[in-house]
């Protein structure tokens, strides 16, 4: 069976296993993964990650856009899920051929380095956001206002931690523009 098919055979079971917990750290994990395997781009995650709406909704729209995207990005979807999920959930569940993810060039800019290495700084950071943030705010590169919006109570450590790699994203961004010249909005 294809990668393809099992998504579709299996999306109730797969919406299931990701949305059970009511916690939506299996589908920031999973997310990363694509991200950093390039299965995804930015653009897209803004578009699946809303946190505005239910996990739910969130798992349907990965879903539907990894199905769109085609074969490929089933399997990959497919390899992240088995990767990211414990094994008492993955009973029952296909997850086709394994497929190894092509090592790819390093990035050359920042940017793309954190958005490469965002599974493992979210596993890495996840348990010392705080001193993370300290380190940022001590050097200048972070304001008390960064801080506060990477730690919102709301947030479970793996979104803070995505919080301040969307954060340090945007400000290596606002960074390039400044570089070039070009006149950047302010906040």
């Amino acid at each position: 069976m294809t990668a393809h098919q099992l998504i579709l055979k299996q999306r109730a079971e797969l919406l299931a296993v990701m949305c059970g917990g009511g916690s939506a750290e299996p589908l920031d994990c999973v997310l990363d993964l694509l991200l950093a395997w390039e299965i995804l781009v930015w653009e897209d995650y803004l578009c699946i990650r809303v946190a505005e709406k239910p996990l739910c909704s969130n798992v349907r729209q990965l879903l539907d856009v990894m199905y769109d995207k085609g074969e490929d990005a089933c399997s990959l979807l497919l390899a992240a899920m088995n990767q990211v999920l414990p094994e008492e959930q993955k009973a029952g569940l296909c997850f086709g051929k394994e497929c190894a993810v092509v090592g790819k060039n390093r990035p050359d800019t920042a940017t793309l380095t954190l958005l490469a290495d965002r599974p493992v700084l979210v596993r890495k950071l996840r348990d010392n956001i705080d001193g993370a943030l300290n380190a940022l705010l001590t050097t200048g590169c972070f304001t008390i206002k960064d801080c506060d919006a990477v730690q919102l109570p709301v947030y479970t450590p793996s979104q803070q931690v995505t919080c301040l790699n969307t954060t340090l994203i945007h400000s290596c961004f606002l960074c390039v523009i400044k570089s070039l010249k070009f006149s950047v909005p302010h906040d």
